[in-house]
């Protein structure tokens, strides 16, 4: 069976001990699980010696989680093992070193897929490398913060009005686009402003493709326009056809807002939806991070379906 592994890393302004700690107690991983907050509503079990808990749920399928060694403030060890959708055991490590004030915290897994999924390999490293990143960033909030502030509300469908847009568009790997879009925001508002273009309602940024394995998107940058309005130099037009969409709103700093799309795939692939494939996915942004502290941003995703 093809093997694999993957190790991601955060630095936490934390000593070891309270790193290692909080990861310790099983009952502290519902707050930055990458998975669970797809599901909150999903049965959880512990172990009364705290080195076990298990999960069940129509979203997050089924497992359970053992500690089989550990080294205080430096090392868990544990067995992971899937249940549903299929069966799998694989390794699963954290280790925590202080270095300048700060623990770099590191997760890892390694195991073998079964026989009949060898084809995904890269794809699944991608994405469980992805959710290990998420897992760790809530993970740093909940320690340093002491709460993570990333809250989903699962909207279900929604009516979305169509519209006209003026729009800018760019590629590039998940890493930089936080970077991109801002700046992309930035020079778009400024040339909509000089040209006397005023908005007719909250910008949204397209997902057109998404490449898993490389971590890659084209995008494109909307500001919804009224009729008649002229497009500035250097953007393009379009319009939004009035759909209907499946929504997760999003409450809190656009470095988490990953989670509302993560957990609209898994809703997704838990066929609670399905797509519309005609229309790309996106999200609507309706704070302004100049004038709207970071905890209380909403950003509404849009996935849409038939």
């Amino acid at each position: 069976m093809p093997k694999f592994s993957l190790e991601r890393s955060i630095a936490i302004k934390a000593p070891a001990a309270s790193v290692f700690s909080n990861v310790k107690d099983f009952r502290n991983w519902v707050n930055w699980s990458p998975w669970i907050l797809a599901e909150p509503g999903c049965q959880i079990e512990y172990a009364d010696d705290g080195n076990s808990y298990s999960w069940s749920g129509d979203i997050i399928g089924a497992g359970g989680m053992e500690v089989r060694d550990l080294v205080p403030d430096e090392e868990i060890r544990y067995r992971l093992t899937f249940l549903k959708p299929f069966k799998s055991v694989s390794s699963v490590s954290f280790r925590f070193r202080e270095c300048n004030e700060e623990t770099i915290t590191s997760w890892s897994m390694s195991g073998s897929l079964p026989f009949f999924f060898f084809w995904m390999k890269r794809t699944m490293v991608a994405s469980i490398s992805r959710d290990y990143d998420r897992g760790l960033r809530m993970l740093k909030d909940e320690i340093e913060r002491g709460q993570v502030p990333s809250q989903l509300r699962f909207a279900g469908f929604e009516k979305v009005e169509g519209f006209p847009y003026f729009s800018v568009s760019g590629e590039c790997s998940l890493a930089a686009i936080s970077q991109r879009l801002g700046a992309d925001m930035q020079e778009a508002s400024a040339k909509l402003k000089n040209a006397g273009v005023a908005l007719a309602g909250a910008p949204v940024c397209f997902y057109e493709t998404f490449n898993v394995s490389e971590g890659v998107t084209r995008y494109r940058l909307a500001f919804p326009v009224g009729a008649g309005a002229t497009c500035p130099e250097g953007m393009e037009t379009g319009a939004l056809p009035s759909l209907k969409a499946y929504a997760i709103h999003h409450t809190g700093p656009y470095r988490h807002l990953v989670n509302a799309w993560a957990a609209g795939m898994m809703h997704q692939r838990a066929k609670l939806f399905e797509m519309n494939k005609s229309v790309s996915p996106f999200e609507m942004y309706l704070g302004d991070p100049c004038e709207v502290p970071e905890e209380s941003l909403l950003t509404k995703v849009y996935f849409p379906a038939k």
